[in-house]
Parts: C-alpha cells; structure tokens; sequence
C-alpha cells in the first residue's frame, strides 16, 4: 500500500519539526525526491523510490499522458512554443523524470531523427542550417536522457566549433551577432554539461568549454553582473530572463547559476557533482 503524502512529511517533520519541509514534501513528487535527496540527504533508495512516481502521478504523469501516438506533444517537434516535444521534453527533464522512461526515450529519438542538419547542428525549420539555442536544448535533452547514440557526439562538437571569442555562444552569430547572447550561452552549457557526463568523451575539451563562458562572457554589458552575480539576473535582465512562473523560457536564476559558475560545481540532475563522476 501506498504511504500517503502526509504520512511522509510527518514521519519526518517528526524527526526535525520543520514545517517549511513538511510543506515540501506534501507537493508534487517532482518536488518530493529532492528534497529527500538535496535536503534531508535521505539514501538513494528512497530518492529513487519518490522519484520513479513521476511517471505514475502528479505533474509528470499529466504531461506523459499528452504524448499523441506519433511520440510527440503539442502536434510538433518544437511548434507550437511551450507545448510541443523540445518544451515538454526541456520539463520532463526539469521535473527529474528518470532517463529510462520509455515515452521520453521515444521522443529522443523523434527529436535526432528529425532535427539533425548537415553542419552538425540541430533545426526542425525547413532549412538546412542548424541553430544554435535548439542544438542546445536537444543535446541537454538526449543527454539527460541517456540516449545511446552517437549523433550526440556530432551536435556536442558542433557546440564547441560554434564558441565565439568572449567564451559564450549566439543563435544569431550566423548573420552578424559579436557577442554573446546569454540565453543561447545557458543553453549551450546545460548541454555540454550533461552530455560530458553521459558520453565520457572529451572531457577536457568540454571542460575547457565551459570554464571559459562564464570568465569571458561577462565582459559584454549588460550581461556583466548576470554572469559575474547570477542569483541576480531576473532582477538586471528584466523582459528577457524572469523568475520562472510556468513558461519554460523564463529562466529562474538559481536553476541556472550552477551552469554559470563553472563544470567543477554543476550537478547532473541525479544528485552527482561533476567532480564525482570522475
């Protein structure tokens, strides 16, 4: 039998008298296994135990259920905007849903054998020239993930080629952009950060990577303090980075000052810092 929510939060809440964790742990189970895992360092038994309910209730089982027969959401791979595969696939991923879910992998598979371009990039417009914040995402989904394959080897090397001068990266440096772009930047760093974990290959040039973002990128104002100070870039970015509220794009600064301050301290979204993986 099932130990109702409630039962949970008591039997610790009992043990610690917090009523901010009780609160937690009375939320989603996309909520509950980290706080199990970051919070009250419980084993990984019982992390992985709260977590695998993702796929079978709450929030994660809602968005599974919406997966259409062809293996996306929304009718598309990346339109319409927030809905479709990439987006709903970006959530899944936020949620902590468990690489092995067969829905997911399905959808991994749509996403490389319909988005891959001949430059190694991904794009899902019809053009033949890829771009960059997608490519970014895609690797960061496939890679969490776990997908087997080695096209994530092509898009990760693209990523690096795609590096522009001050360190960062920019979806518009095709047609004339000098800087980088600090979107394009999170999103290329999420990718390299996961897949240097999943794949094992090229570490050091991946490392090397993302070390570089954050000590070059902020030379380019107003990006400075979003990259010298990110739990402060909803505040200096306004209208273009907000504290997450439902839309994926709106980015919320601690989910993503990790990738800003360097591989040494990024986790993989299993608990695990970098440094362990070695």
């Amino acid at each position: 039998m099932r130990v109702p929510r409630c039962a949970l939060a008591d039997s610790i809440v009992t043990r610690n008298g917090n009523n901010v964790i009780r609160w937690l742990l009375e939320g989603d189970a996309a909520i509950r296994w980290q706080v199990l895992r970051d919070l009250l360092g419980s084993t990984e038994g019982a992390v992985e135990r709260e977590r695998r309910k993702i796929a079978r209730e709450g929030w994660g089982a809602r968005l599974l259920a919406r997966q259409d027969p062809r293996g996306t959401w929304g009718g598309g791979l990346y339109t319409p905007k927030w809905t479709s595969t990439t987006y709903t696939m970006l959530l899944l991923r936020d949620l902590g849903l468990p690489p092995s879910n067969g829905q997911a992998q399905r959808a991994c598979s749509l996403l490389l054998d319909n988005g891959l371009r001949p430059d190694g990039g991904v794009n899902f417009a019809r053009t033949d020239r890829s771009e960059t914040c997608i490519s970014g995402m895609t690797l960061s989904i496939v890679s969490y993930f776990r997908y087997d394959d080695e096209r994530l080897d092509t898009i990760a090397d693209h990523l690096l080629e795609q590096q522009m001068p001050d360190g960062g990266w920019n979806c518009r440096h095709w047609c004339g952009a000098t800087h980088a772009s600090v979107h394009t930047t999170i999103s290329v760093l999420e990718g390299l950060r996961l897949y240097e974990l999943h794949r094992r290959r090229k570490i050091q040039e991946m490392r090397k990577a993302q070390r570089r973002a954050p000590r070059r990128s902020h030379r380019h104002r107003p990006y400075e303090e979003a990259f010298r100070r990110p739990l402060v870039v909803g505040e200096l970015l306004q209208g273009q980075i907000a504290l997450r509220t439902g839309a994926p794009w709106h980015a919320e600064p601690l989910e993503h000052a990790p990738c800003l301050a360097g591989p040494e301290v990024v986790g993989n979204g299993n608990g695990v810092q970098q440094g362990e993986a070695d």
